[in-house]
């Protein structure tokens, strides 16, 4: 007869229950969504959208409970954000934890539906199972380990700003061993170039049983710009100390795609925009790429360029500026205009990589012109591949260094540029203007007379020549 009864009392709780409640999740539970998996296993990138920041090759862990907080920034260059991927996994250092980590993991799902299904009873006053389900959970909650809680990921625009975007996940579904825990957020909008962070912190833990997050010293951090930064937090995120000596990343992959924009519609007026970019910084220093850039600015606005439609950025200001002066570009250009990004620097310097060039597809000019020296020059253009309506000159072959002298201030390849923009022999057609394409013809052959060692080159993706210098 009991037994009887209590089949009776388990068919009526199936019946009073709904499939949310049964399952744990309601619309405004995000809990037990993707995140309880190993997308680590599980996890295939869209077609719609594309790994944008990443740093992925640490095997340090910084642990997390209680009060103890961690963020990591980074600077995305796309608009949208679809993705954020973090990898961590989960510590316990008792010996008292005997339990299989299966066995938790449906105890917590057990309890979760317990509760729904009780507050479910308690609204429709069905007394006697809803008492029957208090002893459960109150058996329940006796044989629990004592663990964290949620895991909770945002992200925010300021370490103590508001969360733009928010995910919690149950704590016992993280593995023990080296796992990706990704939060789909769908679509965020995002500025291109400005500093965001990704916020990580968990309910209770201790210094026994806690969250890792993996993150890389800066040695071996496959960020090299300086610009992401590692935080921690021992005051629940009230106040956030950068991690260790400020050149640790956190272990993470930021996903996202460019929204769709409307080919831009001319106003009739050609006008002329430029970034000029020196970066003397490096292993080995090239003393004169601020002498360099400052000298190309001062040219340009004695030309065809006015001075609040150029930005010239050296060295820190590289690090702070540049994306988001590409993004003011962007704005400011429209379908009539030509765009102008010129760069002297180190081969990994910000300004001279393909990833930092390539950001100028967004914008909307009917010409771009790009002038970079720099060592391995050649790469840029294998990176880049073809571009329609791109002229992209470099100084130097793919494999090959580019030189600069104290006596010329500046790289052989662009001081023979400079002296092409200021002569009237580069202008070969007589048009009164010197095209991209004339600026590299007339500076190649000297370059490598003067140095005999690099060999520019240049991809030509505009129809006709590129106008950029009135004469």
């Amino acid at each position: 007869m009991y037994q009887k009864k209590m089949h009776a009392a388990f068919v009526l709780i199936l019946l009073l229950s709904s499939t949310k409640c049964i399952t744990g999740i309601s619309e405004e539970d995000h809990t037990y969504e993707d995140g309880m998996h190993d997308v680590s296993l599980l996890f295939t990138p869209s077609p719609d959208d594309e790994l944008d920041r990443k740093q992925t090759g640490g095997s340090e862990t910084f642990p997390l409970y209680d009060t103890i907080w961690a963020a990591q920034s980074f600077q995305p260059k796309v608009d949208i954000l679809t993705r954020i991927r973090i990898q961590v996994n989960h510590t316990n250092t008792t010996e008292s934890v005997s339990r299989p980590r299966t066995t938790q993991v449906i105890r917590t799902l057990f309890k979760k539906m317990t509760e729904n299904i009780a507050e479910n009873c308690r609204r429709n006053q069905h007394s006697f199972v809803s008492e029957l389900l208090r002893r459960t959970m109150a058996s329940l909650d006796m044989n629990m380990i004592d663990q964290p809680g949620l895991i909770t990921l945002s992200i925010r625009k300021d370490l103590n700003g508001a969360d733009l975007a928010l995910k919690t996940y149950p704590y016992e579904l993280v593995l023990d061993t080296k796992y990706w825990l990704e939060y789909d957020m769908t679509e965020l909008p995002v500025e291109p170039g400005k500093t965001y962070y990704i916020i990580v912190h968990t309910e209770g833990g201790d210094e026994t049983d806690f969250f890792n997050w993996f993150y890389c010293d800066g040695v071996n951090s496959s960020i090299t710009n300086g610009s992401e930064i590692a935080y921690s937090s021992t005051d629940t995120g009230n106040s956030w100390h950068v991690l260790h000596d400020g050149f640790d990343d956190f272990n993470f992959e930021t996903y996202g795609r460019y929204s769709y924009k409307e080919p831009e519609d001319g106003d009739g007026i050609t006008d002329y925009w430029a970034i000029v970019c020196g970066d003397t910084r490096g292993h080995d220093p090239i003393p004169v790429a601020d002498d360099a850039a400052e000298r190309m600015y001062a040219l340009l606005k004695t030309r065809n360029f006015n001075e609040d439609h150029m930005r010239l950025l050296t060295d820190e200001a590289l690090d702070r500026e540049l994306y988001s002066a590409i993004a003011w570009m962007d704005e400011m250009d429209d379908g009539d205009d030509i765009c102008f990004y010129f760069a002297e620097g180190h081969a990994n310097s910000i300004c001279t990589r393909s990833s930092t060039i390539e950001r100028l597809e967004r914008c909307g000019s009917k010409g771009i012109a790009v002038i970079v020296d720099t060592c391995y020059g050649g790469k840029i253009l294998d990176d880049l591949g073809d571009q329609d309506g791109w002229v992209i000159s470099v100084s130097s072959q793919a494999d090959e260094i580019s030189w600069w002298y104290y006596a010329l201030n500046a790289g052989v390849f662009t001081y023979y540029t400079l002296d092409g923009f200021q002569s009237l022999d580069a202008d070969t057609n007589q048009d009164g203007w010197i095209s991209a394409e004339e600026a590299f013809y007339y500076a190649k052959e000297p370059t490598w007379d003067y140095a005999h060692k690099q060999h520019p080159e240049m991809f030509d993706g505009y129809r006709g020549d590129l106008p950029l210098i009135e004469t």
